[in-house]
């Protein structure tokens, strides 16, 4: 119940930050399970990605969040409410994993920035990405949904906290399911790059053409 009311409260919240801040367009956002658990893996430009893939969601979500902010009590009490999972860069403890389960299996989305930091690399290079997430979705046996930001840097830059209004563009690619040995890493590696470049190449060709989706919510 809890996790329900913060999930609808914050959701609500973001979307009016979304039409205040933000020209929106959202395309292929269907592509996201409504009845099984799923992994959506999505490139890392801005403060502002997990706040908006959170706030396009229908069901309870979860996400990967830094430990550090769970020190405070009451923060820790509204991001374990609302579906945040505690981890540290590169690692992924045997609790994470635990919460992950749990999320997956109950049907929920689990939303995964595997770069594992802001990307401030350029609109169309990614960084390496961490391999938690495959193994979680091999694990569980749960489809990885790709899905490309676009325009977030630009509305909230690293290092700044003031929005500025400007255009946003997310892409939810069709899912991808996987079945190679959990245990070997050149398997896993395959996997992995597998779901980047579906993000990379869309990145290329979406970037320098602006294709819009549908407008808004």
């Amino acid at each position: 119940m809890k996790g329900a009311f913060i999930f609808g409260v914050t959701k609500l919240a973001l979307r009016l930050y979304c039409t205040v801040f933000l020209n929106l367009r959202v395309h292929g956002l269907g592509n996201v399970p409504r009845h099984t658990g799923a992994i959506l893996v999505a490139n890392h430009r801005s403060k502002l990605d997990g706040f908006l893939l959170y706030s396009l969601m229908d069901r309870m979500s979860y996400a990967f969040i830094k430990s550090d902010y769970f020190k405070n009590p009451f923060l820790r009490w509204y991001l374990k409410g609302g579906g945040g999972i505690p981890v540290k860069k590169g690692e992924l403890r045997l609790s994470a994993i635990r919460d992950a389960k749990k999320a997956l299996l109950a049907g929920g989305t689990l939303l995964v920035f595997p770069e594992g930091q802001i990307n401030e690399n350029g609109t169309v290079s990614l960084l390496p990405f961490e391999t938690g997430f495959m193994r979680l979705a091999l694990k569980y046996r749960v489809p990885v949904v790709p899905a490309v930001i676009i325009g977030t840097d630009r509305s909230l830059p690293e290092g700044t906290w003031i929005p500025k209004p400007s255009w946003v563009q997310v892409i939810v690619k069709e899912p991808m399911r996987f079945d190679c040995p959990v245990d070997s890493r050149e398997f896993l590696d395959r996997c992995v790059n597998e779901v980047r470049n579906v993000i990379g190449d869309a990145l290329r060709k979406v970037s320098p053409h602006l294709e819009w989706g549908t407008k808004g919510f």
